[in-house]
């Protein structure tokens, strides 16, 4: 009970909200309102014309741009040719995509189409500034440093330079790249403009249709109101009626589990998978850039390996002793081929473990776009790197590839974009099957982009006049291409938003009033922070009978699996391994004999993961114990049949006894799931892809170091050593594999129902204890799903 003024007493157990929840201030639309003058013409032009004045300017500088290269190009100021043209290239493309956006744009009245003309321009404003701030370092330094000083003459010829614009031509280079990024801003500025037009104009018609739609008779407020522009508006808008009980407790989740189904028949179960792999199939953008990324990568790797063991070769030895080389040389050059990997490795994957964890966290977040966006940028810096030191004009030092690697690193490199991608499928996902469906079509468009692009860089390799023709600056140039195909089609295709988990839990922390709607900065790392340290306890804490030992025993598994993967089939040693001479034991291979066997190999791991595993699984109801061990066997006798190989048929018969050795990772995902809770299954691989980013560093130096003392007596000993440490694990997989029998780990039959499994999973992922965490960790490391 309580009082109100005026005597009256009311119960206070219930209150309706009618307020207005926001009230804003606004102008009634008018044309020529000032705000649609932009300052970057003086406020002279309306921003409807504003923006075809911006084109007809960008397309001047876009003729201009042309020009001038061709006029350098001709003249001989340009050295690098093999860099400038793609670089062109690739910048002539942004601002023609860039016009052509606004000028349907400005036609059809499409803010969409602006706005993606803006995004385009803000990258050529940071491509620019960053030009002109490595131009102004490369002047500060100077003859300081050798590198600094010898930069220039990579590129560019600089005596010519100098004669056309002083002896301070580089400062002025860099004021002109900084004066276009300023210019380019102005547009930018205006595209601003021109869109808050649209939105205001569209806002002024929706509401005006609404108010006055047909048939509605307006009041006489009304007619004044919409003809009288001096006056201000307030528009109120009214959310519903919502009744709030101060009394209101703390929701209690009670499961109900639903009773099991009667047995479908065969056709049933055939109907509803048909239906599932249609619904998997109609949304294939995931897929598409999974497949454009891998197939440029496997194509660029292909058609490089032999150029890259030449460049090394030349760095300390005439080029005609490394078309013959001695024995003594050959071996050098294998050993500084291991330490350039093991550089490599570290500036590549030691920032990537930092950068992949914020990355992630965020993408759970805010969506994942950005994040793989970010990883098709870092492998396009990486081989643009290689193009530099690779290109026979430009010829730079191989330590440039290092130097790009750890920029490279930075945005999470090749990794993050299959984790970004299975994460994204989780994200907008909510039925299980389905999920494991679109996750088994992107595992297939992995597999069969490498195939197809191992195939590709050989056929190519093999051709003598195309190779010619394109040579290997065309080359990297077309991996390029096909890099910028998969930027382009994630940006079209893959929104920037969160996923329907991270939509209810954002929904519910704003209408909790224990909650605020903003987070800090300081908020996220706390949070992030918070969920490595339960990670962490995840496997710390004691659990019945020998299950943390079986945890712990499935890690070390995936990492050593993981890392098999990478060093016997696209890794810089194995490539430097099977290039070795004939006279000196070796197997002397091309980029062709590289790129088919390569693709034969992923093209059997593909029968194998998606023809065996289902048939071992669902037909021989093998455990998931002895899957890992069949898997284990197979990539062990593969890598020992690489390092024993003498002949090429050999490393053929090696791929094919690795059928198998795809297994391991699914059938270590599902073991764990039979060890922790629901609630900690997210935080339980929330580890996996750190340990294993941090396993590949780790194995890098040791496999390294045993390749380069063991080289000159027996090449092949790093892969037996490989595959005797994965013989190693095996006792300590059979020993799991014993007392998780024993113990009744497993065994499939004694388990649930679907329906039961699938009623429990859906109301505690609901749940916003366990939501938040378990969201995050489950599709922070979904590449091992």
């Amino acid at each position: 009970m309580g009082l109100i003024p005026g005597g009256r007493e009311k119960r206070m157990n219930k209150v309706y909200s009618i307020a207005p929840r926001n009230i804003e201030a606004k102008r009634p639309f008018t044309d020529d309102a000032p705000e649609y003058y932009p300052p970057a013409f003086c406020e002279l032009v309306h921003a409807s014309n504003a923006v075809y004045v911006s084109v007809a300017l960008q397309t001047t500088f876009l003729i201009t741009l042309a020009v001038l290269y061709h006029y350098f190009e001709e003249n001989e100021f340009i050295h690098a040719v093999e860099v400038f043209r793609p670089a062109l290239l690739f910048i002539g493309a942004a601002n023609l995509v860039g016009i052509c956006c606004a000028l349907a744009g400005a036609i059809l009245e499409k803010e969409t189409l602006i706005s993606f003309q803006s995004l385009c321009l803000t990258a050529l404003v940071f491509l620019s500034d960053m030009i002109a701030l490595a131009l102004v370092l490369v002047m500060a330094i100077g003859s300081r440093s050798k590198f600094t000083q010898s930069v220039p003459g990579y590129l560019v010829n600089g005596k010519k330079f100098e004669a056309l614009l002083g002896p301070f031509w580089l400062y002025l280079c860099a004021i002109m790249f900084h004066m276009l990024a300023a210019s380019i801003t102005c547009i930018i500025g205006v595209n601003r403009r021109y869109t808050k037009y649209l939105l205001d104009k569209q806002n002024y018609t929706q509401l005006q249709t609404d108010v006055l739609r047909p048939g509605h008779v307006a009041s006489p407020f009304t007619r004044f109101f919409w003809r009288t522009p001096t006056y201000m508006s307030v528009l109120f808008r009214h959310g519903p009626i919502e009744e709030e009980d101060e009394t209101e407790e703390e929701p209690r989740f009670h499961i109900e589990l639903p009773a099991d189904d009667a047995n479908p028949t065969g056709l049933q179960r055939f109907a509803e998978k048909m239906e599932k792999m249609g619904l998997a199939l109609k949304d294939m953008s995931a897929a598409a850039v999974m497949f454009l990324l891998y197939m440029g990568w496997a194509f660029g790797v292909t058609i490089q390996a032999p150029d890259v063991y030449m460049r090394i070769c030349e760095d300390d030895h005439y080029e005609y002793e490394c078309l013959n080389m001695t024995s003594h040389i050959e071996h050098e050059v294998q050993r500084k081929a291991a330490d350039w990997t093991l550089y490599q490795a570290l500036a590549y994957f030691a920032p990537a473990m930092v950068v992949d964890t914020i990355l992630g966290a965020y993408g759970d977040k805010y969506g994942r776009q950005i994040n793989i966006l970010l990883g098709i940028v870092g492998v396009a810096i990486s081989e643009y790197g290689f193009l530099l030191t690779l290109s026979e004009t430009v010829y730079a030092p191989f330590y440039i590839t290092t130097i790009f690697g750890l920029v490279a690193g930075m945005t999470g490199f090749l990794a993050m974009v299959p984790v970004s991608l299975n994460a994204y499928l989780a994200d907008h996902t909510d039925d299980h099957d389905l999920l494991t469906i679109k996750a088994g079509v992107l595992s297939a468009a992995q597999c069969l982009s490498t195939v197809i692009g191992g195939i590709l860089g050989a056929v190519i390799a093999l051709h003598g006049p195309i190779y010619q023709t394109i040579r290997l600056a065309g080359a990297v140039d077309i991996e390029i291409a096909i890099f910028v195909l998969a930027f382009t089609f994630t940006l079209f295709k893959i929104p920037q938003k969160r996923g329907y988990r991270q939509r209810l839990q954002r929904a519910s922390t704003l209408s909790s009033n224990s909650h605020t709607a903003t987070e800090s900065c300081g908020d996220f790392f706390r949070e992030l922070w918070a969920l490595l340290k339960s990670g962490f306890t995840v496997y710390l804490k004691r659990r019945p009978g020998h299950r943390r030992g079986f945890m712990f025993v499935a890690v070390i598994m995936l990492m050593v699996t993981y890392t098999t993967t990478i060093e016997t089939r696209l890794s810089p040693l194995l490539t430097r391994y099977v290039f070795r001479s004939k006279k000196h034991g070796g197997l002397e291979w091309d980029s062709f004999h590289l790129g088919i066997w390569n693709a034969m190999g992923y093209f059997i791991l593909f029968i194998g993961t998606f023809v065996f595993l289902p048939l071992f699984k669902r037909l021989l109801k093998l455990r998931e114990t002895t899957i890992m061990l069949i898997g284990l066997a197979s990539s062990a006798l593969r890598a020992i049949g690489i390092g024993l190989a003498t002949e090429t048929w050999h490393m053929y018969l090696a791929n094919g006894v690795g059928i198998f050795s795809e297994m391991v990772q699914p059938a270590v995902v599902s073991f764990i799931v039979q060890l922790v809770p629901a609630d900690e299954i997210g935080r339980a691989f929330t580890l996996f892809g750190i340990a294993a980013d941090l396993a590949f560093i780790l194995t890098n130096l040791i496999y390294n170091n045993i390749y380069k003392l063991t080289v000159s007596w027996r090449p092949g000993f790093m892969f037996e050593f490989i595959g005797a440490v994965e013989l190693i694990v095996m006792i300590a997989v059979f020993w799991m594999h014993y007392k998780s029998d024993k113990e009744k780990i497993g065994h499939t039959a004694a388990l649930t129902t679907k329906n039961k499994v699938r009623a429990v999973s859906s109301v505690i992922s609901q749940h916003q204890q366990y939501s938040p965490r378990s969201d995050f960790n489950e599709k922070r490391h979904s590449l091992f799903y």
